[in-house]
């Protein structure tokens, strides 16, 4: 799934650690200043983690120290709780690093821990965990049997954010996998056990929905929830599910069912949104909205315009490649279409180039 449209990951919590904290000097001080007021106890364990979480915004390896601190004492003091923190907190660094065998053995070690002596809880979280970092990996079938066990445990616990959060991601590693139908059962229960009043919540799992329903080609449905999701999202007052919404509909649904007018509209939205924001995953996507529908409005131009724009994004940030492949593949058919023949084969070579390296990373598994 593309990453502009993967409402699903918005709502991942991850591992559970890294609180937002001020990235103040005087944060930092203030958070010192209390761990070295601490004795070694418990609450040591937990302040070390919040130093860390600190750190964690501005630099990883500091961070990682605090966290192996915090595991170190945790399991002396044979707290387990802390322990679990720690190494939860260390798979997050890792993940962050792109180090994802680092992240898999933590949140192994934190499961076999869980295993034999924390609560159902703490066995659900961290089965999800190295499930996360499998996906993280690109170990798409390791992870759905933890995902399915934590999700599981977490109903038995009556946790409905949890339930909702984990549905969620199970859904996201069968849309990689293309099994849409599945896919579309899991995001349904994610919405099933939204919060109502959560309307943040419930405005991403309507993208999710929505999205599925347009890959499964039922513009219809997509439509229908895609408009709630808007609702919902102008209701919560929050920039990324609704800069989503927008994305969703004018792309996947207008797009497709040929209302190009209302499509660039919602895209040019998403676009100062997404600028605002400084999402560039999401910058991306409303310029393929745009590229294309000006490009079926035959307003060539323009669409040449934002296919360059989105050319220069990803060349200036860490984009993954497989939205540049199909904007590089229009803008050839733009080229052609112009006669600017040494420029589209140019463009088709780097989008053959691009769609080729894909390939061979799926089948080693990247």
């Amino acid at each position: 799934m593309k990453k502009y449209l993967a409402a699903i990951a918005i709502i991942f919590l991850g591992f559970q650690s890294m609180a937002q904290n001020s990235e103040s000097d005087s944060t930092r001080r203030a958070l010192l200043k209390t761990l070295q007021q601490t004795k070694e106890d418990t609450n040591r364990v937990n302040a070390i983690i919040k130093y860390g979480d600190w750190w964690s915004k501005t630099n990883l390896d500091s961070a990682l120290t605090c966290y192996l601190k915090a595991e170190k004492l945790g399991q002396k003091l044979k707290y387990v709780r802390g322990e679990l923190k720690g190494l939860a907190a260390q798979s997050t660094i890792f993940v962050q690093k792109g180090k994802y065998n680092d992240a898999i053995e933590v949140t192994q070690r934190a499961m076999a821990i869980a295993e034999k002596k924390g609560s159902l809880r703490q066995k659900a979280v961290a089965a999800g965990n190295v499930g996360h970092a499998y996906v993280q990996s690109g170990k798409t079938m390791e992870a759905i049997p933890l995902l399915m066990k934590a999700n599981t445990q977490l109903e038995q616990l009556h946790d409905s954010t949890s339930v909702c959060i984990f549905s969620a991601n199970i859904a996201h590693v069968y849309a990689d996998l293309k099994q849409y139908n599945i896919c579309l059962s899991y995001v349904k229960k994610a919405y099933a056990f939204c919060k109502p009043n959560d309307t943040r919540q419930v405005a991403t799992c309507l993208n999710n929905i929505t999205q599925i329903y347009a890959l499964l080609k039922n513009y219809k449905e997509a439509e229908r929830y895609g408009t709630l999701a808007l609702t919902k999202a102008r209701e919560s007052g929050a920039l990324t599910p609704l800069c989503n919404a927008l994305i969703n509909m004018g792309t996947q649904v207008y797009l497709n069912t040929g209302r190009i007018p209302e499509a660039i509209a919602l895209n040019d939205e998403a676009l100062s949104i997404a600028k605002k924001l400084n999402y560039p995953d999401f910058q991306l996507g409303a310029l393929e909205g745009l590229a294309l529908g000006h490009f079926k409005l035959e307003n060539y131009a323009k669409a040449d315009f934002y296919l360059n724009e989105a050319i220069s994004l990803v060349d200036s940030t860490e984009i993954e490649h497989e939205e540049l492949g199909e904007i590089y593949q229009v803008k050839s058919q733009l080229d052609f279409i112009r006669k600017d023949y040494r420029s589209a084969y140019e463009a088709l070579a780097k989008y053959s180039t691009i769609n080729d390296t894909l390939t061979n990373l799926k089948h080693k598994g990247g």
